[in-house]
């Protein structure tokens, strides 16, 4: 029986090949032009740099947060490039999943070595 993979699963995938095709060295920005080409051979819908409203007791203040990307209106994918993340990384994603009512979230680092170690899942 085929396994069924799920949208994170296959946005991770697109991460990993990436990883493998050009490696290290480069800003998030190549590795997030990288996505789009995957994002688009694949035919799967993205909104790139989306704002995050911050919404208190239904009233949106003027702050926000922005994802890299939503893809298919189902994970926020934050794309970095550094040696380390760190905990602030973490905090922001799982807002944007929370304010933005998205239920799951990549946060991707190119930077990382080993690059199995890179993806860190999210789920709200």
């Amino acid at each position: 029986m085929p396994h069924h993979q799920t949208l994170p699963d296959q946005i991770a995938g697109f991460a990993a090949h990436i990883h493998d095709a050009i490696g290290f060295g480069f800003d998030a920005s190549a590795y997030m032009k990288c996505l789009i080409i995957d994002f688009e051979k694949n035919g799967l819908q993205y909104r790139r740099d989306v704002p995050i409203p911050c919404v208190y007791k239904d009233k949106i203040l003027p702050m926000e947060l922005r994802a890299d990307f939503v893809v298919e209106n189902a994970v926020v994918v934050q794309v970095k490039a550094a040696e380390a993340l760190k905990l602030e990384d973490d905090q922001e994603i799982y807002t944007c999943l929370k304010m933005g009512h998205i239920p799951d979230g990549l946060l991707i680092n190119f930077g990382a070595y080993p690059f199995n170690d890179a993806i860190r899942r999210f789920h709200v």
